[in-house]
């Protein structure tokens, strides 16, 4: 009992410290959201492939370059948000983090459209499935890209904001 009294004290603490600061809440919000998208499509990820008409296990390939393209703007990011602001990069990343997904979500139907059209036009088929791979990493990159900037500077802005209560 007397555990479950101290998660309820600290828990209490913690929820009026969010509800005192604007930047935590804004920080903890872009944080979860972009944590929902990015867990969405890891739990979704299988069927996903299945849809696109390949094997659960090749999730792999949307998974890598959405990796890549986390890994490129994660080691630019001290320049883009010295160019255009923090809040600026977090709103693009989130932004970057939607369309990406979308994207990803629309993708599979607009390959299905192209190759239904095969019987018209005899490059179809080539085209679709060529242009499918090429469109579900460029979109699984930018969606990458958009979570890095989102979720990076919100975490620092986040830590940054405890650091400078911790010392108050």
């Amino acid at each position: 009992e007397k555990i479950g009294t101290i998660v309820r004290t600290q828990l209490s603490e913690a929820l009026a410290l969010v509800r005192a600061s604007r930047p935590i809440r804004w920080s903890l919000g872009y944080l979860a959201a972009t944590g929902m998208l990015i867990g969405g499509l890891a739990v979704l990820g299988p069927v996903y492939a299945i849809d696109l008409g390949l094997a659960p296990s090749a999730f792999g390939l949307v998974i890598l370059p959405l990796g890549i393209g986390l890994v490129a703007v994660s080691t630019q990011l001290a320049r883009l948000i010295a160019l255009v602001g923090e809040r600026r990069v977090v709103h693009g990343g989130l932004a970057a983090l939607a369309v990406g997904i979308a994207g990803l979500g629309v993708i599979g139907t607009v390959s299905a459209l192209i190759s239904r059209i095969g019987s018209v036009t005899p490059f179809a088929d080539a085209i679709a499935g060529s242009s499918l791979g090429l469109a579900v990493a460029s979109l699984a990159a930018l969606a990458g890209a958009g979570y890095a900037a989102a979720a990076i500077p919100s975490q620092a802005a986040l830590s940054r904001e405890e650091i400078g209560r911790a010392h108050v």
